[in-house]
């Protein structure tokens, strides 16, 4: 059985603005295909808010029309099989949410590092850890004098948590996809 089903995406535009100084928009269906996700045609995308943040980027929210392959499992329950946006192939859906999980381990990554590095400058500056207990504290301590954006929650939407360990340590924790700390898919960062 195949259903179709629009969702809403936030998707980062970055605005190009020529030597008049007048605001050009580089053409939305030139944008998405230079993504390689999905060959778009009018039909298949609305554009819902286009927000621009600075002089060099905005927001863009749209529908995009995206169809899901549903196949019944032994138990008789719908499942995900494939999914396709816009015209594009089908894709296999549990490929599919395994190379999003990736960009989404690669960000939790990223995020460690940039709190890594806020906390050396930190230590450096002051020659302690930060004595603080949770990540909001932390952020509060390090944002804007250590580092250049506030970075607090993980990709599935929790907030990372920060533990000193008796002022000589520290652990960084995402709780994963679950969404719950102590458990296995939590991810660690010790230094």
């Amino acid at each position: 059985m195949l259903r179709a089903f629009k969702f809403s995406f936030a998707l980062v535009t970055v605005l190009f603005l020529c030597s008049c100084g007048a605001r050009h928009e580089k053409p939305l269906a030139e944008s998405l295909e230079s993504l390689h996700i999905a060959d778009l045609h009018p039909k298949d995308l609305t554009v819902t808010s286009f927000d621009q943040h600075g002089k060099d980027e905005a927001i863009l929210v749209a529908d995009v029309h995206t169809a899901f392959l549903m196949k019944k499992n032994s138990r008789g329950d719908w499942e995900v099989q494939s999914v396709r946006l816009g015209d594009r192939n089908w894709e296999d859906a549990k490929d599919f949410a395994a190379a999003l999980q990736q960009v989404r381990l690669g960000r939790v990554k990223s995020d460690f590092e940039e709190l890594a590095n806020a906390i050396d400058k930190y230590r450096k500056q002051t020659r302690t850890l930060p004595a603080v207990q949770g990540i909001g504290p932390l952020v509060d301590l390090l944002y804007p004098a250590y580092m250049a954006r506030a970075v607090r929650f993980d990709p599935w939407a929790t907030e990372y948590d920060y533990r000193s360990n008796s002022g000589r340590s520290y652990t960084l924790t995402s709780a994963g996809p679950d969404r719950r700390f102590g458990t296995a898919d939590d991810i660690r960062f010790e230094r």
